[in-house]
């Protein structure tokens, strides 16, 4: 039996045009893309997923998802129906469909998605649905949020209920499931009732940038043993300032202190995400200079060994480069390396930064004096070099 509670097929987004980004612990959810269509199609092609999809036509067809998906930017345009596709935050393998249909006249909208069946059970649905609440309440400002379900469908009412719905009404033989009248559970629940813990998942993300063969996403507590492995070497250790009893724990501390600064907006670490094996190969950050020089920031990147000289560090600082420049409106963007390792400095040439010189004594590890070489790029610089 379906655990999806909802009766359509054109899952809406609230009444905002943009289309969000949004992270939980586990899954990323994002607008679709024509690349979706296939996947969509296998998993509604399955008679149990679609069972209690009023709107999903049985047998789902070639071409269905494709023209479905495809008018997805003109109803955001018009404030209509729009979806957000659930997709594996570890692999980005798509995984469903949620979304809010919004009435604009009561401030309230209703909640629904569809999951494919190899996912059932494992608590995706109300992770999304929870993400996909807080969203409504916090950023398009909805006062109520609702959703149905077929009254044999209890699997989803359990969904419903996990994410914070509370039962509102018994309806009879209101909605039509494959040309049958079904009685449907009716849940609901108010901004005011809605539990400040269930709010967006990791506010602190910052996000996510897709380049040609990676794409930078915040970093998540599930991401600490792969991001241990990337910064617990010896080479490492030569080449940064981390300290040398580095553990897991000092790891996981970490992931939250720049979860801290990313909702200070104050500074951003992204992992660097390989987007064809869905490996997490290193990371880049940035963070604003305090005081006057706000309109400055320094730039830093990490590379596990397995992932050196494949280019991936180039790209990630130069996509980070352009967020500074188009999306944050910075001056100046500044980084450095010790003067041993010349394999960063090639990098952040690469990526179009001017070497200053060297800076003596700019740091300190275990009482000892840093130095380092300094390399800056100026908004001009990179509007030369990108025209």
């Amino acid at each position: 039996m379906s655990i999806d509670g909802h009766d359509r097929h054109t899952l809406p987004q609230a009444t905002m045009t943009a289309l969000p980004h949004l992270d939980t612990e586990r899954l990323h959810l994002r607008p679709f893309s024509i690349e979706d269509a296939d996947e969509v199609t296998r998993m509604l092609a399955d008679g149990e997923v679609s069972r209690f999809l009023s709107r999903v036509p049985h047998p789902y067809e070639e071409g269905m998802a494709m023209e479905w998906i495809r008018t997805h930017a003109s109803d955001a345009k018009e404030g209509g129906e729009t979806a957000l596709a659930i997709t594996s935050a570890e692999t980005g393998r798509l995984m469903g469909s949620i979304g809010l249909s919004p009435e604009p006249t009561t401030r309230t909208a209703e909640l629904g998605y569809w999951l494919g069946k190899q996912w059932w059970g494992q608590g995706y649905a109300s992770e999304a649905a929870r993400a996909v609440m807080g969203w409504g309440f916090d950023e398009a400002g909805h006062a109520r949020i609702s959703s149905r379900h077929a009254v044999e469908n209890a699997a989803s009412g359990h969904v419903l209920v996990n994410a914070g719905l509370k039962p509102v009404a018994r309806l009879e033989r209101s909605m039509v499931f494959r040309g049958e009248l079904h009685d449907v559970k009716l849940l609901g629940v108010t901004a005011e009732q809605w539990p400040g813990q269930c709010r967006l998942v990791d506010r602190g993300l910052p996000p996510r940038i897709e380049g040609e063969r990676i794409l930078l996403r915040g970093l998540r507590h599930a991401d600490t043993e792969s991001m241990y492995q990337v910064h617990a070497t010896d080479e490492v250790f030569r080449n940064t300032l981390r300290e040398k009893d580095f553990t897991r724990d000092s790891m996981r501390a970490r992931i939250e202190a720049w979860h801290e600064s990313a909702a200070r907006n104050t500074g951003w670490v992204w992992g660097i995400q390989d987007r064809q094996t869905g490996e997490l190969v290193g990371n880049v950050g940035m963070s604003r200079m305090p005081g006057p020089t706000r309109n400055t920031a320094g730039t830093g990147f990490m590379i596990g060994e397995p992932w050196w000289n494949r280019g991936y560090a180039t790209e990630a600082l130069r996509l980070v480069v352009r967020h500074g420049f188009q999306e944050l409106s910075l001056h100046r963007i500044e980084g450095d390396h010790r003067p041993h390792n010349e394999a960063s400095g090639r990098v952040m040439t690469k990526a179009g930064l001017i070497r200053d010189g060297l800076v003596r004594s700019r740091f300190s590890r275990d009482g000892d004096p840093v130095d380092v070489i300094s390399y800056a790029i100026i908004r001009s610089d990179w509007e030369n070099q990108s025209s």
